[in-house]
């Protein structure tokens, strides 16, 4: 590897220990840091699996780290630290480091120096393995779980993914899934091939990560995403769901264990211990939040659902703003695909909205905006009737049931504000479906019947998708005159024979005259008074 000037320090990396050389030779042990570790631990009363957990990677990187068999990287050593109890540079010591000794140590030297270390192991890994040689690097600032770095090599850049050790993530399923849907024109993530021609790696402390592509765009936060924007997210949703279905079936996400120990009685005792915590903490405000939650529970309706009944299938898992990257108002790229499972389609649907309309920011749906964000979807994508009825008490059921202020406290991730962010809202919908259910759900039974009627107007189709018979029940003439309607262009005027040239196109029997009539009636086209004009009615 070449020489950069950028760079003071050259770390040498040994099986047991890293020297950095920088005028005066200074030695960190991993044997004895490892022991430390394990001393620590211990003393804390957890288990290696304890910690895996806590930091979101696996029992055996833990082990590692104790057999001084590689270091912490650098993003898990303060929340390590916390669970220890102890600093960072008695971490880095291998040992306690008595108060006075430990103020005089920290400066400004020891806090570059590990930012130096975090970018020379990455540095490193990447030659290593990729014969990529970076020159710089930004640790991502978004995302509470696994860790993501944006790298520059040769004016190019990356995406290193480190995504978290646990049942929700399956890296070697995304990429699999990726390079599927790239085939199908869905812009999924790209993966960069290591020195063995594998897609996913394996650093030293036997944790898995992948390089990719970097998408140029633009991201959106939690409902910052203009109107706009919503239909086209709608629809590529749609689209993946279809693609999907010709996949191999993922791992399971909600599903019939979900709903099986996911039961509002069960989730008393969670809500207790998380109140505790927020008291404990000081944390009114959550405190109150959690109250809240917990009054709604209590009044809830118990809801019994057929998982059979919905439409499940492969889905991207984690579905929502924040994983679109835009350009000029149209969609360029699709990432974080690790939690890819099988998920009921109208549960991520609504979340995807959820998180993505601006006015869900205080804790208000938009009824009308939610409807037509399914039935966009529904321009490409399937329904069946009980998803749509359900579509309200599904969310509803699922908002109550997950302990989003739990997350929080039990996260000791560096973004961990964003699962306080994720809990904040959930509380204010909870307390929206409460008073606003039987509205949404009559809404939603309104549009099950149109679904209903959409299917039902099929049979009065040839092959060639011209109306064989004008139907006798007004649902399935205004469906059937709508889609003759949205042949016409709606910024521009049409003679009357025009007019009576799209109708013949679109139906196979003679009275033009009458159709014509009837969606001027309905008042799907107008016309001037003389007939000498027609246009098409923006509806």
């Amino acid at each position: 590897m070449g020489s950069n000037s950028n760079f003071d320090k050259i770390f040498l990396f040994c099986q047991n220990t890293i020297k950095i050389i920088d005028g005066d030779e200074k030695y960190m042990n991993q044997i004895k840091i490892g022991k430390f570790i394990a001393e620590c631990r211990k003393k804390q009363g957890y288990l290696q699996k304890d910690i895996a957990a806590k930091l979101g990677i696996s029992e055996k990187t833990v082990s590692k780290w104790e057999c001084g068999n590689g270091l912490p990287e650098v993003i898990y050593m303060e929340p390590l630290c916390q669970l220890l109890g102890i600093t960072v540079n008695e971490l880095l010591a291998g040992e306690f480091i008595p108060l006075l000794e430990l103020i005089r140590s920290i400066d400004v030297s020891r806090l570059e120096l590990v930012k130096q270390l975090e970018f020379e192991q990455l540095r490193m890994r990447l030659y290593k393995l990729y014969d990529i040689e970076i020159e710089t690097m930004e640790p991502a600032e978004n995302g509470a779980g696994g860790l993501t770095y944006f790298v520059t090599a040769d004016d190019k850049k990356y995406v290193v993914k480190y995504p978290s050790d646990n049942e929700m993530n399956h890296p070697d399923v995304e990429i699999k899934v990726c390079e599927m849907l790239l085939k199908k024109g869905i812009p999924a993530c790209k993966f960069i091939p290591n020195k063995q021609g594998k897609m996913l790696s394996t650093d030293e402390n036997g944790r898995r990560f992948t390089v990719q592509d970097f998408y140029e765009g633009m991201t959106y936060s939690y409902n910052e995403a203009p109107h706009c924007m919503q239909k086209e997210s709608a629809v590529l949703l749609a689209k993946i769901h279809e693609t999907m279905k010709n996949m191999e079936s993922l791992p399971v996400g909600i599903g019939f264990e979900f709903f099986k120990h996911r039961k509002s009685e069960y989730m008393k005792d969670s809500y207790a211990f998380t109140l505790q915590q927020a008291v404990n903490n000081g944390d009114t405000d959550i405190a109150y939040a959690i109250r809240s939650n917990m009054q709604i529970i209590e009044t809830m309706p118990t809801y019994e659902f057929d998982i059979n009944k919905f439409s499940c299938g492969n889905t991207h898992g984690d579905y929502m703003i924040s994983q679109l990257i835009w350009t000029d108002s149209n969609i360029k790229g699709v990432i974080d695909w690790t939690c890819a499972c099988q998920h009921p389609y109208i549960w991520e649907i609504v979340r995807s909205y959820v998180f993505m309309a601006p006015e869900v920011k205080q804790g208000e749906i938009d009824i009308e905006a939610l409807i037509n964000y399914i039935a966009d979807y529904m321009k490409v994508g399937s329904l069946n009737t009980y998803d749509i009825e359900n579509a309200g008490n599904l969310f509803y059921y699922f908002l109550a049931v997950c302990n989003f202020y739990g997350q929080y406290y039990d996260s000791i991730s560096k973004n961990r504000y964003i699962y306080l962010e994720q809990a904040n809202m959930s509380s204010k919908l909870l307390i929206w479906f409460e008073k606003h259910l039987d509205e949404l759900n009559e809404r939603l039974c309104t549009l099950s019947k149109q679904v209903a009627y959409q299917k039902k107007v099929t049979s009065y189709y040839d092959m060639e998708g011209r109306l064989m018979q004008y139907p006798s029940k007004k649902p399935l003439r205004l469906i059937a005159l709508s889609r003759i309607a949205d042949c016409f262009e709606t910024d521009r005027k049409y003679s009357e024979k025009e007019v009576n040239e799209i109708i013949r196109l679109n139906i196979s029997f003679s009275d033009i005259e009458l159709i014509r009539r009837e969606m001027f009636q309905y008042k799907l086209i107008s016309r001037l008074k003389d007939g000498s004009e027609y246009w098409r009615e923006d509806v």
